[in-house]
């Protein structure tokens, strides 16, 4: 495959002046007075330009949980659509929907894991978004593998090969390859992603053009490097990485960049009020350890190192995109974020990128 230029983009929710289109959402549902929220988010979220137009970023990685354009029966909102596909935003990639909400928002929890009739509908509209908002020619579609809701991990992972050979012929003839993305929380429980042998058995059994996998730096840093992780693998410091690049380096095409640091301070540092959030909106025990998305100009040298390997080893440079995911200094620009990225923050982590390609 011909090599390309490669695009650092950033991803849409990191740069949305009012970013959480999931939290306005659940709010709505659950606080009855609040319905009025819900109609702010049928209108378009407006970007930060200044991040594309001023010398920095090549483009944006569209989030879909961060916009809405779903219905609960998974039909696409076409007002919204058009009013993305009008913008002139320069979208080259996308991020699918996910399952950290819960069940019950339906055209917002996506498990590409389940057996339920809606994941099929689900992804046909995922990557009729991509198809019709997408600047190039291909472009690359995200998702998460998803959890094992019943607890047998085998079955799960036979429910992604069959949704994914549902919709794989589909993709290439909408100029859309997927990505699976490795994942990194609840380590105890039955999320698909964290560990390496999840991808080589998908891959064993499905060989197609148009599935790939996206490398989160940030979500294996923090597995890579956190103890309980370690013991339970019985594996060394580094371990987890090598062996996820001497696997899967092939399929590797895209990149999601960020920082964790809350393996040097497993949970602790998350100040309770924030924990009690997350957990009302998710209705999750298991937000005690948040993904933190810092900027790469913090990050450790070694993980610095590890986003080196990957840019030489990876396919990436054939597909030309890597996603930066920040997570912004403050939202509706007033609320200081902990550990949020500034704009100075930004530049000094695409000139560390820049050096690397």
């Amino acid at each position: 495959m011909e090599e390309k230029k490669g695009k650092i983009l950033v991803d849409s929710v990191m740069i949305a002046p009012n970013p959480f289109y999931v939290v306005r959402e659940a709010l709505s549902r659950k606080v009855g007075f609040l319905k009025f929220l819900r109609r702010r988010n049928d209108s378009l979220n407006e970007l930060d330009s200044s991040f594309w137009k001023e010398g920095m970023y090549d483009g944006i990685e569209l989030n879909y949980p961060g916009i809405g354009f779903f219905d609960e029966k998974w039909n696409i909102k076409e007002k919204k659509l058009l009013e993305y596909k009008n913008s002139n935003y320069p979208f080259y990639t996308f991020h699918g929907c996910f399952g950290s909400l819960p069940k019950r928002y339906h055209g917002l929890y996506f498990n590409l894991a389940s057996s339920d009739k809606y994941v099929k509908k689900a992804l046909q509209s995922q990557i009729d978004v991509a198809s019709i908002l997408k600047k190039d020619d291909k472009t690359i579609l995200v998702l998460h593998p998803g959890t094992a809701e019943n607890g047998n991990r085998e079955e799960a992972l036979n429910n992604i090969v069959c949704n994914l050979e549902f919709c794989l012929d589909y993709a290439k003839q909408k100029g859309v390859i997927i990505t699976l993305e490795n994942v990194n929380w609840d380590l105890d429980k039955n999320v698909l992603g964290c560990y390496v042998d999840d991808f080589v058995y998908i891959f064993n059994k499905i060989q197609h053009e148009c599935l790939k996998i996206c490398f989160d730096v940030g979500h294996l840093n923090t597995l890579v490097f956190d103890k309980s992780f370690r013991n339970k693998r019985n594996i060394e410091e580094m371990e987890h990485f090598k062996e996820f690049i001497e696997t899967l380096a092939d399929n590797v095409a895209h990149f999601h960049l960020h920082y964790n640091s809350c393996h040097l301070n497993f949970g602790k540092d998350i100040q309770a009020w924030k924990k009690k959030f997350f957990k009302w909106v998710c209705e999750s025990e298991n937000c005690n350890y948040l993904d933190e998305h810092m900027p790469l100009n913090k990050a450790d040298e070694s993980v610095l190192q590890m986003i080196k390997i990957l840019i030489n080893k990876s396919q990436v440079k054939n597909y030309g995109y890597m996603t930066c995911e920040f997570i912004p200094e403050r939202v509706f620009k007033l609320i200081k974020v902990h550990k949020g990225a500034s704009v100075v923050d930004h530049k000094e982590s695409l000139e560390l990128i820049r050096k690397m390609i």
